[in-house]
């Protein structure tokens, strides 16, 4: 009873890989890329948007939008995980995706028996 199916819903999130060095002509530009692994599907509670009645885990000044609640405590998100809420990325033949992202990952709190992530809305051109 503690996380009901019927409140779930899908969404998308990646995971941090890395960063690769932009090269220009075979030199070094000293500008870097942040390359993201293949969009992995998940299913948890995910709030509406963030409200004034609503439990403050992360404190009254952290900024974040909505909520992701899972009883998963070993749920795959880490706070360099980007995330596909509003929409749903379109994904290529071979697992990867260019659909910019809609969430980012503010904090994460881990308790005995769930995970409170807290994400936050951006644009990504």
């Amino acid at each position: 009873m503690r996380s009901l199916r019927r409140n779930k819903r899908a969404f998308w999130y990646a995971n941090l890989v890395g960063s690769e060095e932009i090269l220009s002509g075979g030199k070094r530009t000293g500008q870097y890329v942040t390359r993201y692994g293949n969009p992995v599907n998940a299913m948890e509670n995910v709030s509406a948007a963030r409200g004034s009645l609503d439990d403050e885990h992360f404190g009254i000044n952290a900024d974040y939008d909505r909520t992701i609640t899972s009883c998963d405590r070993n749920l795959g998100i880490d706070e360099a995980s980007v995330l596909w809420i509003e929409k749903a990325p379109e994904i290529a033949s071979d697992g990867s995706t260019d659909t910019p992202w809609d969430y980012v990952v503010a904090k994460i709190a881990r308790s005995i028996n769930s995970t409170t992530i807290a994400i936050k809305k951006v644009s990504v051109s």
